[in-house]
């Protein structure tokens, strides 16, 4: 796993990256840094962390069922033939959650 030093840098070089694309696209002077544009890195920055952190599929009951049980039951891993059982029922039908894929 990488440091959050090493991740920060990894975004202000693919957020650089994506602001020299736009540059070249329109014609403008590259650049090496954001050091005398700092709106833009604001910008480029936001975007490029979307790109490399993508937000995380949501969960389906099912999961978020297994998650509450688990917590309650030891903190533990449930074996799966356990999300047949009417603790995990009973869990699903109280989740006020649209259905989804389980």
């Amino acid at each position: 796993m990488m440091t959050t030093e090493h991740d920060e840098a990894l975004v202000e070089r693919v957020a650089l990256a994506m602001c020299n694309v736009e540059r070249e696209m329109r014609g403008i002077e590259l650049l090496t840094n954001f050091i005398n544009m700092p709106s833009a890195k604001e910008l480029f920055v936001s975007k490029a962390r979307a790109v490399i952190y993508p937000p995380a599929p949501p969960k389906t009951r099912l999961q978020v069922a297994r998650e509450l049980l688990s917590a309650e039951a030891s903190k533990a891993l449930m074996p799966p033939f356990l999300d047949d059982g009417p603790s995990m029922r009973a869990v699903l039908s109280a989740l006020a959650l649209p259905a989804m894929e389980d």
